[in-house]
């Protein structure tokens, strides 16, 4: 008999709450899965010993704060003097308690939550340790001679060659993904002079448009370097990977139980793996990636700590960065590397000041810039009642794509070159909300949108209805498909019955105009699409790990249950999503509200 089964908790019942509460599909309902846990810890505090009903009230006070926290994405709460000699008293009288929850000082978790977060402490403890010795003089000069180099960039190339751990931040157009080609190159070339062969590398990121986008970057970067090689040689360059996948498919995690295929000890044949966009990880992802990672590979983690945190629990990005900047972990300092010029956005550039501004938290400068009459024309600042025209006009390069593309023969439909035209207009904008529902919500805009577009309108009783233009977002995996959530496809047949998406080779900047590879675009039958939605506008959430020439962010003003999402870290993430314009349409007092409230998640990781 279980300890759970003799105070009157089956073990089926905890374990399914166990899982239920670390599940994402759950998420919704993850009140109601740590009520039904605050009920059953409450109920069996009386037995075998003397606990009032005070007492049991206080602790469900208690697991309800950390039921709530949860669900705004901590993975801990921390607890004043008499909660904390509460809950330690609890779980002294009750050890089976402590197979639920554990109290580290004042912060209280559910005990999955502080094992996830242990184990990842030590897999990078294990990773920092296993250090790599240079020759600084010999690498220096090769390095001086390269595009892109000054002496901030050729020192964190030369920290990341020194331990298989190394953490880059730094925000769009800092120049990570160029360290990282650099660096590809120079394991790559240090690998074959020991072992006679290619080292195993993996580029990945956690959505399936992240690891499009960072493929691009590579790409794009190892393009540039075969064009001048600069001392390097020709066959390392070209030896640096151009493929990535999502973190989830690398792990094979299976959706219904979140478990990787890689645990009981079991890790990944795997040399080197680069993740980029490391602010979408959740807890429970990074212990599943570490945890696959032999003490030997090198792992290169990238990402930007001030965008938005992970849609599930968790901060780990952010909670990594802030532990390096403390003393108490000098094993982890030493792998924490910051960007922080930028090269995309220059000081006449609005859109990098807005970012600046609201990163800084500064109201007034994000204010000032936003002005009609700043110095700054590529941001500007409306009421959100004026956005639905702006919304549309952003997308006329998009129309008159379609409408060209209508006038192409068949054969010219199926062409790489031609496709290419259509999602080069359809990337050139996008239009963001913080909310899903409402009339300047996600659901309301696109549909405002799809309406004066005119491509054609779905029937609101035929969901599934198809046109010649019609953009939409995967919602759910299928690995079958090799589809994922955050996939974008255009329907690009006159009679609606496929979708185009992006994948297989990626395509060039062809001058002679040639076909691609058709393998550049997949075309997959409507009618075995997994979960999908109209994507004329998406939440700033789903935009993560994308970019844009130009982007708006409609903010209508929100209800008590909608404030909560109106944060810097939205803002933020919202504007660097903009190479080069940036609408921002909100009232005074939703612009100060975003740029004053930053994001607080309260985690267990890397506690002193």
């Amino acid at each position: 008999m279980s300890i759970f089964s003799s105070i009157g908790i089956s073990s089926t019942e905890v374990s399914t709450i166990d899982d239920q509460v670390s599940s994402q599909a759950q998420r919704n309902d993850a009140n109601g899965v740590h009520q039904r846990l605050s009920e059953i810890v409450v109920r069996n505090l009386s037995a075998g010993a003397s606990f009032s009903e005070s007492q049991k009230d206080s602790v469900s006070k208690v697991l309800a704060h950390l039921s709530e926290a949860m669900t705004q994405g901590s993975s801990c709460i921390v607890l004043d003097d008499k909660e904390t000699d509460l809950v330690s008293g609890a779980l002294s009288s009750f050890p089976w308690l402590s197979k639920l929850l554990f109290l580290n000082g004042s912060y209280l978790q559910f005990k999955k939550y502080h094992d996830a977060e242990h184990a990842i402490e030590l897999a990078m403890q294990a990773l920092a340790s296993q250090k790599a010795a240079i020759n600084e003089a010999e690498l220096s000069p090769r390095l001086d001679q390269l595009n892109y180099m000054d002496e901030d960039v050729k020192q964190v190339i030369l920290s990341t060659l020194k331990s298989n751990l190394s953490v880059i931040t730094g925000g769009p157009g800092t120049g990570k993904t160029t360290i990282v080609v650099r660096v590809l190159a120079l394991l790559i070339e240090e690998h074959l002079s020991k072992h006679k062969e290619l080292p195993t590398i993996e580029v990945l990121a956690p959505t399936g448009k992240a690891a499009a986008r960072v493929k691009e970057s590579v790409v794009s970067q190892k393009n540039q370097w075969l064009e001048d090689l600069r001392g390097f040689e020709k066959d390392i360059i070209k030896a640096i990977p151009e493929q990535s996948q999502t973190v989830q498919k690398f792990l094979a995690i299976n959706p219904s139980t979140r478990k990787s295929r890689f645990r009981d000890g079991k890790t990944a044949n795997v040399d080197i793996v680069v993740v980029d966009e490391g602010s979408m990880l959740d807890v429970f992802l990074v212990q599943a990636l570490v945890g696959a990672l032999k003490p030997t590979t090198r792992l290169i983690l990238l990402g930007d700590p001030y965008q938005l945190a992970s849609v599930d629990t968790g901060n780990v990005l952010s909670q990594i960065v802030e532990a390096g900047k403390r003393g108490s972990y000098e094993w982890l300092s030493p792998c924490c590397s910051e960007l922080k010029t930028s090269h995309r956005f220059h000081k006449d550039s609005g859109v990098g000041q807005l970012a600046y501004a609201t990163n800084d938290g500064n109201v007034e400068r994000a204010k000032a810039y936003l002005q009609s009459n700043s110095q700054f024309d590529d941001v500007t600042w409306s009421e959100a009642d004026l956005a639905k025209e702006q919304a549309v006009a952003g997308y006329e390069q998009y129309r008159e794509a379609i409408k060209r593309f209508k006038g192409l023969t068949k054969a010219e439909r199926l062409s790489p070159v031609y496709i290419k035209k259509v999602f080069d207009a359809f990337d050139a904008w996008q239009v963001f909300s913080p909310f899903r529902k409402g009339v300047l919500g996600v659901s309301g805009l696109n549909q405002y949108i799809e309406k004066e577009l005119g491509f054609g309108v779905a029937n609101s009783s035929q969901g599934d209805h198809w046109y010649l233009g019609k953009p939409v977002m995967i919602q759910s995996n299928d690995h079958a498909l090799q589809l994922y959530n955050g996939d974008i496809g255009i329907c690009l047949d006159p009679n609606g019955e496929t979708v185009v998406f992006p994948g297989g080779d990626s395509i060039g900047n062809d001058s002679k105009g040639e076909e691609e590879p058709s393998s550049a675009y997949r075309f997959i039958p409507t009618r075995i699409l997994p979960e999908n939605s109209l994507v004329y506008a998406m939440t700033v959430h789903k935009s993560q790990g994308s970019e844009y020439e130009g982007c708006m962010l409609v903010v209508p003003e929100p209800n008590e249950n909608q404030k909560s999402l109106l944060t810097r870290e939205i803002l933020y993430t919202a504007i660097t999503r903009a190479k080069k314009e940036f609408r921002l349409f909100c009232g005074e007092e939703e612009l100060s509200f975003m740029v004053r409230t930053k994001t607080e998640r309260v985690s267990g990781l890397f506690k002193d």
